[in-house]
């Protein structure tokens, strides 16, 4: 009797720790499900990662004002020093833009086949005996014709500026010319301070002489 009241006092304990610690065991199952489950639906907040903040660069728009610039080159562009060249002239004497450094210059790209070309060339007559003397100058570049016939289109309308002879067209690319007329007020800084594609009209190219620094 003794023995078999043990047994099963015995049993009865074991038995009860079994049942309490899966108690034990359910209750921290269902505390780490529920912790675990409060985690997955809390809202995920991230700190964007920070960027430099970038200005947009200024373009270079066209302004009657030359930029003051310690690192300009010369580029065909308003603004810009106009790039030098050199030329011969009808006369066969070699003819450069730095020659002219100091007055205000219109470079004209030409052709004797451009209709608008041939109709402002009188105006051009004009006005370089108008301005001439403030420092007024004409270089009309021509590439297409053979001289001869520049030397009658010059006698025809009696032009006295200088016209020079572009025939390798090298100084049409330097100032990427694709189109004629095509006009240039260089200041006398020799820097471009207009660039006028198609024909001109007086009052445009007086405008453009006011804002290069010679009066009307």
């Amino acid at each position: 009797m003794g023995n078999s009241r043990a047994r099963n006092l015995g049993l009865i304990v074991l038995g009860g720790g079994l049942l309490l610690g899966l108690a034990v065991g359910l209750a921290l199952f269902l505390l780490l499900s529920q912790w675990i489950g409060s985690r997955s639906m809390a809202p995920v907040t991230s700190t964007p990662a920070l960027s430099p903040s970038v200005s947009p660069q200024p373009s270079r728009t066209p302004t009657s004002e030359p930029l003051v610039e310690e690192t300009l080159e010369p580029s065909p562009l308003q603004g810009f020093p106009a790039p030098d060249f050199e030329l011969e002239n009808l006369e066969g004497d070699l003819i450069s833009l730095s020659d002219y450094y100091g007055s205000i210059v219109l470079i004209n790209f030409w052709a004797t086949w451009c209709p608008p070309c041939r109709a402002e060339m009188p105006m051009f007559q004009d006005r370089y005996e108008h301005y001439g003397d403030q420092g007024f100058e004409i270089l009309a570049v021509n590439y297409d014709a053979g001289l001869r016939e520049v030397l009658t289109f010059q006698h025809e309308h009696d032009l006295s500026f200088p016209i020079l002879i572009d025939a390798s067209r090298r100084v049409q690319g330097l100032y990427g010319i694709w189109s004629f007329p095509t006009s240039f007020i260089v200041d006398r800084e020799g820097i471009i301070r207009y660039v006028h594609l198609g024909p001109m009209m007086g009052v445009v190219l007086d405008q453009y002489l006011r804002g290069a620094g010679i009066d009307s």
